[in-house]
C-alpha cells in the first residue's frame, strides 16, 4: 500500500523567490539607512556642539550655576556621537555592499513575479542603488 504524496503547486517556487526578494529589499533598506546614518552622525555631533555652545551664550553662562558639569556632559555627548560615527564609518563599505546587493537581488526577483506588480519596491530598489553609489562617491571623494 502506497501513501499518497501531495505535489506542491506549480507557482510555489515563484512564491518562495518573491519572499526572498522582499527579504532582500528589507535588508537593503536597513543597510542603506545605516549608510546614510554614517554621514548624519557627524552632522549630528556638530549640531549638538553648536546648540550646546549657543545655550551657554544665550544663558549668559548661568547654565554653569545650575548644572556645574554642563561642559563635561556636553563633550561626553559629542564623544559618544563621534564613536558611533567612527563605527559606522569603519563599516560603511560593508553596509553599502549589502545595500546594493540586496537591492539588485530584490529588483531581479521581484521583477520576475508574474502574479503581482511590485512597482513601489522596484522603484525604491533602484533609488537605493543610485543613492548608495552616490554615497560611495562622496565617501571616497572625502577620503582623497
Amino acid at each position: 500500500m502506497q501513501k499518497e504524496v501531495s505535489v506542491p503547486a506549480a507557482g510555489s517556487g515563484n512564491t518562495f523567490l518573491v519572499r526572498i526578494g522582499k527579504i532582500a529589499f528589507n535588508l537593503s533598506v536597513v543597510c542603506a539607512a545605516l549608510c546614510f546614518c554614517t554621514f548624519a552622525s557627524f552632522m549630528t555631533m556638530a549640531i549638538v556642539l553648536l546648540f550646546g555652545f549657543v545655550f551657554i551664550i544665550l544663558s549668559f553662562g548661568t547654565v554653569f550655576g545650575f548644572i556645574p558639569d554642563y561642559f563635561s556632559r556636553l563633550l561626553n555627548v559629542a564623544e559618544i556621537t563621534g564613536q558611533v560615527g567612527n563605527f559606522l564609518l569603519q563599516h560603511f563599505m560593508l553596509l553599502a555592499g549589502i545595500a546594493i546587493g540586496g537591492a539588485v537581488v530584490a529588483f531581479v526577483l521581484l521583477l520576475l513575479d508574474k502574479q503581482h506588480k511590485h512597482v513601489a519596491r522596484l522603484v525604491v530598489s533602484g533609488c537605493i542603488v543610485a543613492l548608495v553609489i552616490i554615497g560611495i562617491i562622496v565617501f571616497f571623494g572625502g577620503a582623497a
